[in-house]
């Protein structure tokens, strides 16, 4: 068998090949390096209450910037083009530019509205929230290379989108009772805020099984002091009172008294939610969406 040989004319050959497909990868990657770093591309989206009980005028409740680029803008203004007669400001930000950053997302909430003014003179913008008039709403940036229109808008994909394809799709949201921004769980039955004579605060949960376990140093809870919000408090006093409780003062809160009081509305019956397989779900959702939404438009 002959040794693998090439002639001095194909390797010429092979070696320009390989050299021109590097210079046109370098060539592809520089222009895509320029194209990240070059212009500005900011797409954005915004979220519009057009009526509330907080007031009469419809107001932007968010707005969401992302930065597409490989390079920071510097906004100054945030408008809505409402209109080609109408902008609406939304932030003025000389004093302290927001600076959106290589493929940064900002998020701002707004609170609703007292009303709309131009040159101490109301306005009544309420004909240019109307919903037919959303997909012509654009959102205008003022930055250092000029007013910027966003054309291109955030299209957020939302979970309940697919119980409305499919009302066999269950969309589950965690419920919880907080208490200084803290959750405890559903089974916290008290919460014990103590206070030393510092002025430092701690909270400790309390859970129906904790006379079984030891939860303070020198003393347990007992079965009976569990059986209430009063029981508890008076048999802490006491411990406190001893000088077995090292604190200045104590509160006790019912939680399961609060989460009566804040669910009573919910059904206290829970559907238990079994898996389905991808087919069943499919077959079987289709059939029961459409035989209710077919029952819905005939009695509508």
């Amino acid at each position: 068998m002959k040794p693998f040989h090439l002639s001095n004319e194909e390797i010429i050959f092979w070696v320009t090949v390989l050299t021109a497909w590097a210079t046109i990868i370098s060539l592809v990657y520089t222009a895509l390096t320029f194209r990240l770093k070059s212009g500005i591309r900011i797409r954005g989206g915004f979220a519009l209450v057009s009526s509330s009980v907080s007031c009469n005028d419809g107001y932007i409740k968010s707005i969401t910037l992302e930065n597409l680029k490989d390079k920071a803008v510097v906004i100054y203004e945030i408008y809505l083009r409402l209109a080609s007669n109408c902008f609406l400001i939304l932030e003025k930000l000389e004093a302290d530019p927001l600076i959106l950053k290589p493929f940064e997302v900002y998020t701002k909430e707004y609170d609703p509205v007292d009303f709309y003014s131009m040159s101490m003179k109301t306005l009544d913008l309420r004909p240019m929230f109307k919903a037919e008039r959303m997909n012509r709403i654009r959102i205008v940036l003022s930055t250092g290379e000029g007013l910027y229109h966003v054309k291109k808008s955030i299209r957020i994909r939302m979970a309940y989108e697919l119980f409305f394809k499919n009302y066999l799709t269950a969309i589950a949201q965690p419920i919880r009772l907080t208490h200084e921004g803290r959750a405890y769980g559903g089974n916290a039955i008290y919460l014990l805020e103590l206070v030393d004579s510092k002025g430092e605060e701690a909270c400790v949960p309390i859970y129906p099984e904790d006379y079984k376990v030891k939860r303070f140093r020198g003393f347990h809870l007992t079965h009976e002091s569990l059986a209430s919000r009063d029981n508890l408090e008076k048999y802490l006093q006491s411990k406190q009172e001893e000088g077995v409780l090292k604190c200045a003062r104590l509160n006790v809160i019912d939680m399961q008294a609060r989460r009566e009081a804040l669910y009573a509305e919910y059904n206290q019956n829970p559907i238990i939610v079994k898996p389905m397989s991808k087919l069943t779900h499919e077959l079987i959702g289709f059939a029961y969406t459409f035989t209710r939404n077919a029952r819905n438009l005939w009695r509508n």
